[in-house]
């Protein structure tokens, strides 16, 4: 077992040789770019404590970190290789992307820091609530209009049309929550087949909801669930 079990890779904790590559590197650089960041090792205590966490892929608490660093590092530490950046480069990239489109990413975060915000308000808060979304939706569109491909912008979009389609299915308002559907390119299958059950248990035409749902998701996937 060779390495430092703070910053070790699971394929290197579960001694698995032909899974070690630029990947497990890229594993690494992620842990020291956690402690830059939060001034916290990635995992903590005895050495063989942490080896064992490293076997069992565990992540650490990525909470504290900036949306768009979160984003890398999370990426980085992925308990799986082929799903972290292939190597050094392209993390390394992933980084000067991020000092590069720093404002594009401050708008980001403050869209995420007023999404949390929103998930935690009560139906009684309905007008500081559509307050919450217009400023989140504002700052995540601001930020793709700086970076088109920001990726924490880009999920943090998705996630807030997620939550107002949660609200307005939960408010009765299905209508309302195939507008912001519509607006996903790709919806969750889950999601599309929880609209069609709420269109028809009201009796709406919801025809024109499944040929949304046919372009955006296949017209195979989608049969195959509704």
């Amino acid at each position: 077992l060779v390495g430092t079990p703070v910053y070790m890779a699971p394929e290197q904790a579960q001694v698995a040789p032909g899974r070690i590559g630029p990947a497990t590197d890229v594993y690494q650089l992620g842990g020291i770019l956690y402690e830059l960041v939060t001034g916290q090792r990635p995992r903590q205590g005895a050495p063989l404590r942490a080896a064992l966490l490293a076997s069992r892929g565990v992540m650490p608490d990525l909470s504290a970190m900036p949306q768009g660093l979160r984003a890398i590092c999370e990426r980085a530490l992925d308990p799986e290789p082929e799903r972290r950046y292939p190597d050094a480069g392209a993390f390394a990239q992933a980084l000067r992307d991020h000092l590069q489109h720093r404002e594009a990413e401050r708008l980001a975060d403050e869209g995420w820091q007023r999404l949390n915000t929103l998930r935690s308000a009560t139906p009684s808060q309905r007008r500081e609530a559509e307050r919450l979304g217009a400023e989140c939706a504002f700052a995540f569109e601001q930020a793709l209009q700086i970076w088109p491909e920001s990726r924490a912008a880009l999920e943090g979009r998705h996630a807030l049309v997620l939550w107002q389609v949660g609200r307005d299915l939960e408010a009765d308002a299905p209508e309302a929550a195939e507008a912001h559907l519509a607006r996903l390119t790709d919806p969750p299958i889950d999601l599309v087949v929880r609209m069609s059950m709420t269109f028809e248990q009201a009796n709406l035409d919801y025809s024109a909801f499944y040929a949304r749902a046919f372009e955006t998701i296949g017209d195979q996937q989608t049969a195959e669930v509704l």
